[in-house]
C-alpha cells in the first residue's frame, strides 16, 4: 500500500498498485527478459558490449560497480561508519580480481 498525503486538501488517499509475482517485484522476470534478448543478439552477429547495453541497459562495469556500492553502504550501515570507496573498492574487488589472474 502506497499511502500520499495531500497537504492542501489535507486528506490521505491510499493506493494499492499490482505487484508481479517473482523475486523483486516481477523485476527479476523483466531483467531475465532482457538479458536473454542480449544474448540472442549477441548470438546473431551484434557486438556483445552493444548489445548488453541496448537490452539491458548499462554495461557489465556499471553492474559491478552498482553492486559494489550496494555492498559497500551495507558494510557502512552495519559497521555504523563512513566508508571510503577507493580504499573498499581496493580492498574488497581489485584484490580479489588480481588473486584469480
Amino acid at each position: 500500500e502506497i499511502r500520499v498525503y495531500d497537504f492542501g486538501t489535507r486528506k490521505t488517499e491510499a493506493y494499492h498498485p499490482h505487484q508481479a509475482g517473482g523475486g523483486h517485484g516481477g523485476g527479476d522476470d523483466g531483467l531475465t527478459r532482457q538479458y536473454v534478448k542480449a544474448v540472442e543478439a549477441a548470438m546473431t552477429g551484434a557486438n556483445v558490449a552493444a548489445a548488453q547495453e541496448e537490452h539491458v541497459g548499462c554495461t557489465l562495469e556499471e553492474v559491478i560497480r552498482s553492486h559494489a556500492m550496494v555492498f559497500a553502504a551495507e558494510e557502512a550501515r552495519r559497521e555504523r561508519k563512513v566508508v571510503d570507496w577507493r580504499e573498499w573498492w581496493d580492498r574488497n574487488v581489485s584484490t580479489r580480481v588480481d588473486e584469480r589472474k
